[in-house]
C-alpha cells in the first residue's frame, strides 16, 4: 500500500498552480474533465483503502471556495466558479454513485456560511473547525448507515 502523503497548505497550494501551469488546457471545462479523471483514479483508492468495499466509503461534495472572503477578493468570475463546482460536484455524485460510493452534499453549506469569518480560517479560504462540525453533522447519518449503526 502506498504511503499517504500530507501537504501543508502552501504546498498544496503550489502544486495546483504546478498542475495549472504544466496542463495544456484550454478551459475551464477541459480541468474539470481532467478532474474527473483524478477523481475516479483517487475514489478507487479509497476503496481499495475500504477493502474493496464500496459501500463503506463516502465522498463529500467540493465545497464553493468562490463563496469565501479569499474567492470574492480573488478577481475571479464568482458566477463561474459557482457553475464549475456544481459541474464538478454533479459528476462526482454520478460517478460515486457509479461506483456504490455514498455522496453527501455539502455545498450549499459552504455557500450559507462562506461569509461568516467564523466558519472560515484565517486564510480567508479553507474551513475553520465550526465550518467542519456543520459539515460533519450532514454526513454522520450517512457515515454511521455505512459502518452498520443506525439510520
Amino acid at each position: 500500500m502506498d504511503q499517504v502523503v500530507i501537504l501543508s497548505q502552501l504546498e498544496q497550494e503550489y502544486l495546483l498552480h504546478a498542475i495549472e501551469a504544466a496542463l495544456p488546457l484550454q478551459d475551464a471545462r477541459q480541468f474539470c474533465l481532467w478532474t474527473q479523471g483524478q477523481f475516479q483514479a483517487l475514489l478507487q483508492r479509497a476503496i481499495g483503502f475500504a477493502g474493496g468495499d464500496a459501500g463503506r466509503v463516502l465522498v463529500l461534495s467540493f465545497p464553493d471556495w468562490g463563496a469565501t472572503p479569499f474567492g470574492a477578493g480573488s478577481g475571479r468570475d464568482l458566477a463561474a466558479i459557482e457553475i464549475e463546482t456544481d459541474e464538478f460536484n454533479a459528476a462526482a455524485e454520478v460517478i460515486s454513485t457509479q461506483q456504490g460510493v455514498a455522496f453527501v452534499d455539502i455545498t450549499d453549506i459552504s455557500r450559507a456560511q462562506g461569509e461568516d469569518p467564523t466558519m472560515i480560517a484565517e486564510d480567508g479560504l479553507h474551513p475553520s473547525a465550526r465550518m467542519y462540525a456543520l459539515w460533519s453533522a450532514r454526513a454522520l447519518p450517512v457515515a454511521a448507515h455505512l459502518l452498520g449503526g443506525t439510520d
